[in-house]
C-alpha cells in the first residue's frame, strides 16, 4: 500500500466528495423510510450490501434501506435516485438527472482518491467547480456540500485532521510500497507520450529502463506514474512492484536540505529493496537478492540512482533474472545496461497550466492574475522545467519578487548540476567548455577546437549526453543525409557561468582556432570554385566538413610530397571525424594509387561511390584512376560519361571523357564530346584550349590509322584531310609540339596508305602524297604564306604566366619554357592589355632591351584566356578587414562568404571607408590575376 502523508489536494477532493456522498445518501434515507429495501436496491445490489455487511460483522438486525446504504459505491446513489424518480421531490430528482455527467465523472476521481492513484491535472479544480455549482442549487439537497465548502473557505487546514481510509483495489492481485504521488497538488500534468513510451519500453524486451534528465525536470513523478499505470493494466506481467529511492536532498524554496534517513550507499539501496520484498537477507546482499527476485516476477523503481551509482549496483543490474524489470531515475546514465528514455522540458503550454495550478493552489495571487503571455515569459526562463517552476512559485510564495528570483537562481542550479558535474571526465569537461563558447558544433568541430579526438572524443560526448548536460539535434544536409550538432543545455550553460566560467585565454585560444579553421574553409571554397576538378579541391557539405577536410588537403598535400605514412594518417584522422563523408574515401584513393596500392586505391574509390554516386568530381577522379592506374579504358569511359552526364558544361570532364573514348577507338564520339569545347575554344584557358585542340586531331590522325589497317585506304586519306581542314582553322598559339609529334606518329601509316593507293587508285596519288608530306611534316606546309602571326617571320608562342596588380607590364612563357618580360606598349593592340588574364595566348618576337636583357616585342593577342567565376555578378554585404590606403587597396570578408580583394578605384566613398566598416559589393573577375574580387564597393 502507499505511503507517506497525504497531500493538501487529496484531503480537499477527499472532503468535497464525501460531502457529496454523503447529501446523497441522506436525501434518499429521507424520501424511503418505509421502502422495502429488496425491491429499492434491486436483488444484485441488496445481495452484495448484505455480503458486505457480513465481513463486516455488521449484519443489520432489520434490514431497511437506510440500514444498507453506507454498503452501496458512490455511483449508486444517483443511479437509485434515477431509477426511481417518482418517489423522490420532482426539482432535486430533475436537478440530479441534469447532473449525473458531472457526477459520472467524479467516479474516476473517487477511484484515484481512495485508492491512493496518482491525481490527474483536473481533478480540484473540477471538483471544486463541482461543489461550488451544486452548493448555489437551493433543491434542499446540498446540505453538507455547502457547510464542506464554507470551512474549506474559512478554515482551509480543517482538511488535515481528515483520514482517508485506504481501500484496496478491487481484485488487486499486485503486491507494491509504492509511496503517495508528491504531485498531488496540481495532479500530473502533460507528459502523457513519454509516460506511454515508457511503459511499452517495460513490457518489451529490455530488462533495465532508464529515465534520465537534469534535476526537477520530473523524472520521479514519471516513474511513479508509470508504476502506477502498470500496476491498474489487467494484463499487468508482475506480482512485485518495489519501489526504492536513493534521493538524498530536497528543494525548498530558499535552500537545499538534506534527507533525514536517505539511502547513501549502494548498500543501503539494496537492501531497502531487499526489505520492500520481504527478503530474508545473508550474508551477500546482491547475492541474496537475485535470488528472491527468481521467485517471483518482479518491477523494481530505483530511484535517483546516480547518487549511489557504483560497481556493486552495475553487477547487480547485469545478473537480473529473467522475468524482472527495473525502472531507474538518474542524471547520469548507467552505461551498456539500459534502454535510456531522455526526459526532455514540459511542453510550452503545460508549463503555463503547471505555474497556474500551483499559484491557485498556493494562493499567490500574484501569479494567478497574471496573463498567460507573462507566464509564458517565466516559464520559458524557468527553462520549462517543472521543479524549478515549483521552486519559483515557492519563492514567490515566501515573498520574494519574481525578477529577483529569476535573476538569481543559484540555488536551483546548485541543486540540479552541482552532483553531475563532478562525475564527468576530464574529457568530458574540456568538451563540454569548448561547446559553452563555441555555442553549437559538430564532433568533428568540437574535436578540432577541444584538441580530443579518437576513441577518447566519442566517449567524452556519450558521457556528456548521458548526463543530460548535451543535447544533440539533427540538421538535414545535402542529399537529404543528417547533420548531428552539440550544443550545451541552457539550464547547464547558467550553471557553468557561474561556478566554473570560462576564462580570458581559453576564449582567446578558441578564438585564434576560429580565424584559422574560417581561413581554411576560405581557402578550400575559393579552390572549389576556382576548378572542383583539380586534385586539391574539396567539396564541402556544410559546415561540419571544415574540419574534416582541412585534414584531408592535409593528406593529399603530404601525398604530393612523398610522406605516404604522413597522408595516411591524416585521412584516418579524418576517417575518424566523419566517416560518412565520401570525400575521405576519394582522398584515401588518390594518396593510395599515388602510394601504389591500388587495390585498396580501387576499394577506396568504392566506397566513396557508395556514398555519394551522383558528384560529378568524384566519377572524374575515379575515371583518371581506372585509366591510369587500372589500364581499364571501358570503366573510364563509363565513369567519365556519368560525370558527363550531370556536368556537360565542364571542360574537364569532357576531356577526359574523350580521351577514354580516344582509347576505346570510338573516335566519332570522341569529336562529338568535343565539339562544344572547341566551339567556344576562346573561353576556355590556353592550357584546355590545345589539349581540346591536340585530341580532335589525335581522334583523326588515329582513325585514318585504323583505316589503313583496315584497307581502307581512300577512307583513310578523307578522314586525314578532313583533319587538315581542321587544324588551318586553329590558331597558331594553340598548336605545339606535342601535337605536331601526334601528326607525325602517323607518318609510316600515310606511306602505307601512298604505296596502296599507286596501286589501287592512282588518280588519288598526288592527294596521298600531299597528306603523308603534310603529315611527316608535324601540320606544315611548305611556302604556304597566310596572313597572321604563324607566318611571321621569327616569332614564338607563349602564354601569360604573371600579371602584376596595377602595373602596366607582365610576363609570359614561352614553348621553351623560358620566361619573358613584355610591357603593355609592345602589344600590336594596346587596348587588348585590360583584357589580358592569365593563361593569355600570345604569339611575339624576342629581342634585347638596351640593356641587353631579352623581352618580348610585336606581341600579338591569340587567345584572352578568358576564365569564368561562378561567383560574378553576386551582390554581396561584407565589412573592410584591411585597408592599405597608401597601397591603394583592402580586402573585404563577406557575412555570408570569403574575403575579396578591392582597389580603392571601386570605392564610392573613399572618405567614409575604414577598416570595420559595412560594405555593399558586386564580385567580379580581376583581369589581372584571374581572382574574383569585390567591386563597385559602397559604404553602408
Amino acid at each position: 500500500m502507499p505511503t507517506g502523508p497525504q497531500s493538501s489536494a487529496r484531503l480537499t477532493l477527499y472532503a468535497a466528495i464525501s460531502a457529496i456522498e454523503m447529501d446523497l445518501r441522506n436525501f434518499i434515507s429521507l424520501h424511503t423510510p418505509s421502502q422495502d429495501p429488496f425491491d429499492f436496491l434491486g436483488s444484485d445490489l441488496h445481495a452484495t450490501c448484505l455480503d458486505r455487511a457480513a465481513q463486516d460483522a455488521d449484519t443489520p438486525s432489520a434490514t431497511t434501506v437506510d440500514d444498507l446504504l453506507s454498503y452501496v459505491d458512490f455511483a449508486d446513489h444517483f443511479h437509485l435516485i434515477n431509477k426511481h424518480r417518482s418517489q423522490f421531490p420532482s426539482p432535486a430528482a430533475s436537478h440530479i438527472r441534469r447532473i449525473t455527467p458531472n457526477l459520472e465523472a467524479l467516479l474516476p476521481v473517487r477511484n484515484r482518491v481512495m485508492h491512493s492513484r496518482p491525481l490527474a491535472g483536473g481533478d480540484l479544480p473540477t471538483t471544486l467547480d463541482l461543489i461550488e455549482r451544486l452548493a448555489a442549487v437551493d433543491v434542499g439537497l446540498w446540505t453538507a456540500v455547502r457547510v464542506t465548502l464554507d470551512r474549506l473557505r474559512t478554515d482551509p487546514g480543517f482538511i488535515y485532521q481528515l483520514r482517508i481510509p485506504v481501500l484496496a483495489t478491487p481484485d488487486e492481485r499486485v503486491a507494491h510500497n509504492l509511496p503517495t504521488s508528491d504531485f498531488d497538488e496540481t495532479g500530473f500534468i502533460g507528459r502523457d507520450q513519454f509516460v506511454q513510451d515508457t511503459i511499452k519500453a517495460i513490457l518489451g524486451p529490455y530488462p533495465v529502463i532508464s529515465i534520465l534528465g537534469e534535476g526537477g525536470i520530473g523524472k520521479s513523478a514519471v516513474a511513479l506514474k508509470v508504476a502506477y499505470d502498470i500496476l491498474d493494466r489487467e494484463d499487468c506481467p508482475f506480482e512485485l512492484i518495489v519501489w526504492s529511492t536513493s534521493k538524498t536532498h530536497q528543494l525548498t524554496g530558499t535552500e537545499i536540505t538534506k534527507i533525514s534517513e536517505s539511502i547513501a550507499s549502494s548498500l543501503d539501496l539494496i537492501s531497502d529493496v531487499a526489505e520492500g520484498i520481504g527478503s530474508g537477507g545473508g550474508t551477500d546482499p546482491v547475492e541474496g537478492l537475485l535470488e528472491d527476485l527468481q521467485a517471483l516476477p518482479t518491477l523494481l523503481i530505483l530511484d535517483n540512482l546516480e547518487t549511489v551509482l557504483d560497481e556493486r549496483i552495475k553487477s547487480f543490474l547485469g545478473r537480473l533474472p529473467s522475468g524482472c524489470k527495473v525502472l531507474v531515475t538518474s542524471r547520469i546514465g548507467i552505461g551498456a545496461f539500459e534502454y535510456p528514455l531522455r526526459l526532455e522540458a514540459m511542453d510550452r503550454d503545460d508549463t503555463v497550466v503547471l505555474m497556474r495550478a500551483l499559484a491557485k493552489v498556493r494562493q499567490v495571487d500574484g501569479l494567478v492574475k497574471c496573463s498567460n503571455t507573462r507566464l509564458i515569459k517565466y516559464t520559458r526562463r524557468l527553462y520549462n522545467n517543472p521543479g524549478f517552476i515549483k521552486w519559483f512559485v515557492a519563492g514567490v510564495q515566501a515573498g520574494t519578487r519574481p525578477e529577483e528570483l529569476l535573476a538569481n537562481p543559484k540555488v536551483f542550479l546548485d541543486f540540479c548540476l552541482s552532483n553531475v558535474y563532478q562525475y564527468l571526465s576530464e574529457d568530458a569537461k574540456t568538451t563540454l567548455r569548448c561547446l559553452v563558447a563555441l555555442m553549437e558544433a559538430s564532433q568533428a568541430d568540437i574535436g578540432y577546437y577541444a584538441g580530443i579526438d579518437g576513441l577518447r572524443l566519442t566517449e567524452a560526448i556519450n558521457g556528456l549526453m548521458s548526463t543530460n548536460m548535451v543535447s544533440n539535434h539533427f540538421v538535414v544536409s545535402e542529399r537529404a543525409t543528417y547533420d548531428t550538432y552539440y550544443r550545451v543545455r541552457e539550464i547547464a550553460s547558467r550553471y557553468l557561468s557561474k561556478h566554473h566560467p570560462l576564462s580570458a585565454q581559453e576564449l582567446n585560444e578558441i578564438q585564434r582556432k576560429r580565424r584559422k579553421i574560417v581561413a581554411v574553409q576560405e581557402e578550400i571554397a575559393a579552390a572549389g570554385r576556382r576548378d572542383p576538378y583539380q586534385r586539391k579541391a574539396i567539396f564541402l557539405r556544410s559546415r561540419r566538413d571544415i574540419v574534416p577536410a582541412k585534414y584531408l588537403r592535409a593528406a593529399l598535400r603530404a601525398s604530393r610530397q612523398g610522406d605516404d605514412q604522413g597522408a595516411r594518417k591524416a585521412v584516418e584522422s579524418a576517417g575518424a571525424l566523419a566517416p560518412e563523408y565520401f570525400e575521405v574515401y576519394r582522398v584515401e584513393g588518390i594518396i593510395s594509387a599515388e602510394g601504389g596500392r591500388i587495390l585498396e586505391a580501387a576499394a577506396a574509390f568504392e566506397r566513396a561511390l557508395e556514398f555519394r554516386e551522383d558528384f560529378a568530381p568524384l566519377l572524374y577522379a575515379y575515371s583518371l584512376f581506372l585509366m591510369r592506374y587500372r589500364n581499364d579504358n571501358e570503366g573510364a569511359a563509363s565513369a567519365a560519361a556519368r560525370a558527363h552526364e550531370l556536368d556537360s558544361e565542364s571542360s574537364a570532364v569532357a576531356i577526359q571523357l574523350a580521351r577514354a573514348r580516344l582509347y576505346e577507338q570510338e573516335f566519332t564520339k570522341v569529336r562529338e564530346v568535343l565539339k562544344p569545347l572547341q566551339e567556344k575554344r576562346d573561353r576556355l584557358t590556353v592550357r584546355d584550349a590545345k589539349i581540346v585542340v591536340d585530341l580532335y586531331m589525335q581522334a583523326y590522325m588515329r582513325e585514318g590509322d585504323t583505316a589503313v589497317h583496315d584497307r581502307d585506304l581512300k577512307g583513310a586519306l578523307e578522314i586525314w584531310e578532313e583533319g587538315r581542314r581542321f587544324l588551318e582553322t586553329i590558331p597558331e598559339a594553340l598548336i605545339d609540339r606535342r601535337l605536331r609529334q601526334h601528326l607525325r606518329k602517323a607518318t609510316l601509316s600515310a606511306s602505307w596508305m601512298v604505296d596502296g593507293i599507286e596501286k589501287q587508285a592512282p588518280g588519288l596519288v598526288r592527294r596521298a602524297g600531299d597528306i603523308k608530306g603534310w603529315i611527316s611534316r608535324g601540320g606544315t606546309t611548305p611556302g604556304e604564306r597566310r596572313g597572321g602571326a604563324r607566318f611571321r617571320e621569327g616569332i614564338v608562342y607563349g602564354k601569360v604566366v604573371r600579371l602584376p596588380v596595377r602595373e602596366r607590364y607582365g610576363f609570359l612563357e614561352g614553348d621553351d619554357g623560358s620566361e619573358l618580360f613584355f610591357h603593355r606598349q609592345s602589344l600590336e593592340v594596346p587596348a587588348e592589355w585590360e583584357a589580358l588574364s592569365l593563361g593569355a595566348g600570345l604569339s611575339f618576337r624576342v629581342e634585347r632591351d638596351d640593356e641587353g636583357r631579352l623581352r618580348a616585342a610585336e606581341v600579338r593577342v591569340e587567345h584572352p584566356g578568358h576564365v569564368i567565376r561562378e561567383d560574378e555578378g553576386r551582390e554581396l554585404e561584407g565589412m573592410v578587414r584591411t585597408l592599405l590606403r597608401d597601397r591603394r587597396f583592402g580586402f573585404v570578408r563577406a557575412f555570408e562568404g570569403p574575403t575579396y580583394f578591392f582597389h580603392l578605384s571601386s570605392v564610392d566613398d573613399q572618405r567614409r571607408l575604414n577598416e570595420g566598416s559595412n560594405v555593399a559589393f558586386i564580385v567580379g573577375t580581376n583581369p589581372r590575376d584571374g581572382g574574383i574580387c569585390a567591386q563597385k564597393v559602397r559604404v553602408l
